[in-house]
């Protein structure tokens, strides 16, 4: 179905997910507040991928609220976004320069995603997506070190930050992770996102996928249209901007979330809200 087609079928659920926004993110909430700050983040940055011809896509949980109800699922309080590594290399050099205000908020997370930072503290995760093997058994291989070198990474750094209280089932393969520092970790995680992605290993592949993804994203692949990567962008509707997400939006959501437009049972959060409340607080004594 085309997008038209989805909102249709939103404006038939409207109530019941403004029932939802009620419960969890109402007007002039604190979340709220946040998301909407997160949008305005996001529609510069768009600005300023059209301004420079880099192309990118919304993703995940950000492109599944989109699409089911043109905005933020009702907790979420992040932003996700896809981007090829060829698009993402160009955009780190503009971004190195003096060409944007975001351009000394590039960063990366424990060596993993880079993140772009708006003040205050705007979450913008950019996942690189990178051809993906055709021989399943290369792709399986490079799943499985992909993993264990996200673990590496994962683990030392909670060593390094003496972060024990709450034991992690990772934390087993501390008396590996301690044999290299964390950027030692970091930077064969970094290396590893590119390794098997040579022409001799992924012509007409038909699948991308997020080496430098969460645990659970990396196995996570998704279809490739070649010659235009996840196909030319098309324009969503989100939280009251326009956004570009993949043409084949329906596979790929189907593919992640199996029946997507079915309203949400399960609530997932990244704690980021009090930190916000916090840093908002903070300024309005300031002033």
């Amino acid at each position: 179905m085309s997008i038209e087609e989805y909102y249709k079928i939103y404006e038939t659920r409207q109530a019941a997910f403004d029932e939802l926004r009620q419960v969890y993110n109402p007007d002039n909430s604190i979340l709220r507040k946040y998301q909407l700050h997160l949008a305005q983040t996001l529609d510069a940055f768009n600005d300023f991928c059209k301004q420079h011809d880099i192309q990118y896509y919304i993703a995940y949980g950000t492109l599944l609220g989109a699409v089911r109800q043109k905005d933020f699922v009702c907790w979420d309080d992040d932003i996700d976004l896809w981007i090829t590594r060829e698009n993402y290399e160009k955009l780190e050099k503009l971004m190195s320069g003096q060409f944007h205000q975001l351009n000394n908020f590039l960063s990366v997370s424990l060596g993993i995603r880079p993140e772009l930072w708006s003040p205050p503290m705007a979450y913008i995760d950019l996942f690189i997506l990178d051809k993906s093997p055709r021989n399943s058994f290369l792709r399986l291989i490079k799943e499985m070190r992909t993993k264990f070198l996200y673990i590496m990474v994962k683990c030392r750094t909670k060593l390094n930050k003496q972060s024990l209280k709450k034991p992690k089932p990772y934390l087993l393969f501390a008396p590996i992770a301690i044999w290299g520092s964390a950027e030692f970790w970091k930077q064969r995680f970094e290396k590893n996102q590119t390794w098997l992605t040579a022409d001799k290993y992924t012509k007409d592949t038909p699948y991308m996928q997020s080496y430098c993804a969460t645990f659970k994203g990396i196995s996570q692949k998704l279809p490739y249209i070649a010659p235009q990567g996840l196909g030319k962008p098309i324009e969503v509707d989100f939280a009251g901007y326009k956004c570009p997400a993949p043409q084949n939006f329906e596979a790929i959501l189907k593919t992640l979330y199996g029946d997507f437009m079915s309203l949400p049972k399960t609530r997932h959060e990244h704690g980021l809200v009090n930190a916000y409340a916090e840093i908002v607080a903070t300024q309005s004594e300031k002033n």
